[in-house]
């Protein structure tokens, strides 16, 4: 009788350890506060050109790692530790923001498009953090806790933000903070890198025609 040949059992990806989570996140606070950061200093078309040029880079990488297994391979050997469990076999998160950030830099003023990215790199950074570790209320699935954090971020760098010069005001800067928290709290199917900012922005642009 012939022996049926084994199956090869492929492991799920490994739970992303806390020490790993908290890299991740210092490197979306700093990668997250790149182009906003560039975006007071110099003028919107070169910062703009310079957002669409590593979003195009970004998504030929991620489309050749996820058609090509061994590429894959090759990028999950390297970065899976910070990678989402999910993330081995989907595009990173970090390629949905490097998709919304020019569409923010290009279509949106200055100092929102400032606001609303600072907002995401230091709110989404900080929320996970606070809400792994001491989330103990759940709502929609996230924490409590996490979101406190989430609005304490933007409207902590919203303040440094307004002391620096950004040309808005202080209620833009609030209502921008609790929209932002409340539309990463609220489910959806669009990944928070791309309606934090855009949905957020969308309001303040709105809003700065009454409130300045």
């Amino acid at each position: 009788m012939m022996a049926t040949p084994e199956k090869t059992v492929v492991a799920p990806p490994a739970p992303m350890t806390p020490s790993a989570g908290l890299k991740r996140r210092l490197i979306h606070i700093t990668a997250g506060s790149f182009f906003p950061v560039l975006l007071i200093f110099f003028p919107r078309i070169p910062v703009l050109s310079a957002s669409l040029a590593v979003f195009a880079v970004a998504a030929a990488v991620e489309m050749a790692r996820l058609r090509y297994p061994n590429i894959n391979r090759w990028v999950v050997a390297r970065v899976g530790s910070l990678m989402k469990p999910a993330e081995h076999s989907r595009p990173l998160g970090v390629t949905y923001w490097l998709a919304s950030t020019p569409v923010v830099i290009g279509l949106m003023p200055q100092p929102v498009a400032v606001l609303v990215l600072m907002y995401l790199a230091v709110g989404d950074s900080i929320a996970p953090v606070v809400g792994g570790r001491y989330g103990r209320h759940h709502l929609f699935g996230k924490t409590v806790e996490g979101s406190a954090a989430f609005l304490a971020g933007c409207i902590g760098i919203g303040w440094v933000l307004l002391a620096t010069g950004l040309e808005t005001s202080l209620p833009v800067m609030f209502v921008g903070a609790i929209a932002a928290t409340l539309v990463e709290l609220v489910p959806s199917p669009m990944n928070d890198n791309v309606k934090v900012p855009l949905a957020t922005g969308g309001l303040l642009v709105v809003l700065s025609h009454f409130w300045g």
